[in-house]
């Protein structure tokens, strides 16, 4: 007879999609409460449009948001949102070509193979690259809410300071989880992971896939130093992805017609993703047509008045905190 399978009972937290549907009726309902304001904005010395902090005041909304304009703001969120959606399928497209060629994997085979007896090292590894790309600005490619986001020039200054607090708290949890696994963010997926056996599935380097890894740590480089000398943004991130991507159907003597299928195959794992990035970017269009956004920085920025410090410590902590499960994520799923 079949085992059947258990039911969950309680609260299960619903999809991604649902909460930022509601998050952008919740804005609707704002929209009526909160009064509409707005910023002056000017042109700065290097070209670059920015608010003057000085300068808010309250105005009169003619264009409150109607019925259609909820769903509305749904295709225009896509709209503005479609710079990072394409970055993404670009990517992770391009990216999986590697995947397929077995570089990852014999990467990971090397890297376990001279770590044996020293697990938290590979788990530094994956932290530390998680970090690194988040600095260049891996992160903020899927960062939804990205108006929002804190500079990059915080983002430098702290970065030491969050990620010893970030390695601190990942040797911790590893800890945990190495005594109980069941206490795993992730126990589930690792119960079923270690009812499989992955050794087998672990390439042999060979000189192609050490070309294509270079290949990619090239683009790293070369994405870090665009976004940082140069002012790179999505459409350079995308052009050198597709550069990659010649050079590694090149590398691994791919056709033309599997690369393209092998770089769909790759686009279409982040789908959801890229489709929450659209949402997300809704819930902004929204918030501007209502002219709520700039009243409720004006509101942030007097509620933490002489208070930067604790939101500066708070934001690390955060961050720390989402590398943390990033890492864990990509450690357990190799």
């Amino acid at each position: 007879m079949p085992q059947q399978s258990k039911k969950t009972t309680g609260f299960r937290m619903p999809h991604v999609f649902i909460i930022l549907l509601l998050i952008m009726l919740f804005v609707v309902v704002l929209s009526y409460i909160i009064p509409s304001g707005t910023y002056e904005r000017l042109e700065n010395a290097a070209g670059i449009t920015v608010i003057d902090p000085d300068t808010f005041h309250y105005v009169e909304n003619d264009t409150p948001i109607t019925f259609m304009n909820y769903f509305e703001a749904v295709y225009n969120g896509f709209v503005n949102g479609a710079t990072i959606m394409g970055t993404l399928f670009i990517c992770s497209g391009v990216i999986y070509l590697l995947e397929a060629s077995g570089a990852f994997g014999a990467f990971i085979g090397v890297i376990l193979d001279r770590t044996k007896g020293k697990e938290f090292s590979v788990v530094c590894i994956f932290y530390t690259i998680f970090v690194i790309f988040g600095v260049l600005g891996y992160g903020e490619a899927a960062y939804p809410f990205y108006p929002l986001a804190v500079t990059i020039g915080f983002r430098a200054a702290g970065l030491a300071v969050f990620y010893v607090i970030g390695l601190a708290g990942l040797y911790a949890y590893c800890r945990k989880i190495r005594r109980d696994p069941s206490l795993s963010l992730l126990s589930d997926e690792y119960m079923n992971l270690r009812k499989e056996d992955h050794t087998d599935g672990l390439e042999e380097m060979n000189i192609r896939r050490v070309l294509g890894l270079l290949a990619f740590l090239g683009v790293i480089v070369v994405q870090g130093y665009g976004c940082i000398r140069l002012g790179w943004s999505f459409p350079q991130i995308g052009a050198i992805y597709v550069i990659l991507g010649i050079l590694l159907a090149l590398i691994f003597n791919i056709g033309p017609s599997e690369a393209c299928q092998l770089f769909c195959r790759g686009a279409v794992r982040v789908f959801a993703a890229a489709f929450a990035v659209g949402l997300a970017q809704s819930v902004v269009v929204l918030m501007n047509q209502a002219c709520i956004m700039d009243t409720i920085v004006h509101g942030m920025s007097e509620l933490l008045q002489n208070r930067s410090a604790i939101l500066a410590l708070q934001i690390i902590i955060n961050q720390a905190r989402q590398s943390l499960i990033l890492t864990v994520t990509g450690c357990k799923r190799t």
